[in-house]
């Protein structure tokens, strides 16, 4: 299916825009509040005293670190600025999808096919 603009209603166009934009704005503010969390847990850092520890045990301790991030109250705006980003995103997707299902036109291979052979014979 595809959604074809030109000869669409004015306000069809708006919202399939809207929705374009507000997927691109949340996607963009999701990934910048897991970067945010990456780098306020510590987790890619390699600390002193987990110097000693084997290999395991230090992945062991940064994964405790991030799963701060689920439960300490320090990350409380940081967990809603994420979830409410990636909620944006997959609705604004979801929008835009349903409103491609909605309003655009089947493309089908075999009328591409038919037409392009009835431009060749008519030559």
């Amino acid at each position: 299916m595809t959604l074809k603009m030109e000869g669409q209603p004015f306000l069809l166009q708006l919202v399939v825009w809207a929705c374009v934009i507000a997927f691109l704005v949340c996607f963009a503010v999701a990934l910048y509040a897991n970067i945010m969390a990456i780098r306020r847990t510590g987790v890619l850092i390699n600390r002193a005293e987990d110097q000693d520890l084997s290999w395991g045990e230090r992945q062991g301790c940064k994964s405790s670190r991030f799963g701060r991030l689920f439960v300490a109250e320090e990350f409380r705006s940081l967990r809603r600025l994420s979830y409410s980003a990636w909620t944006g995103a997959v609705l604004s997707y979801g929008s835009l999808l349903l409103l491609i299902f909605l309003f655009g036109d089947r493309a089908s291979l075999r009328v591409d096919f038919v037409e392009s052979r009835a431009r060749i014979g008519s030559r």
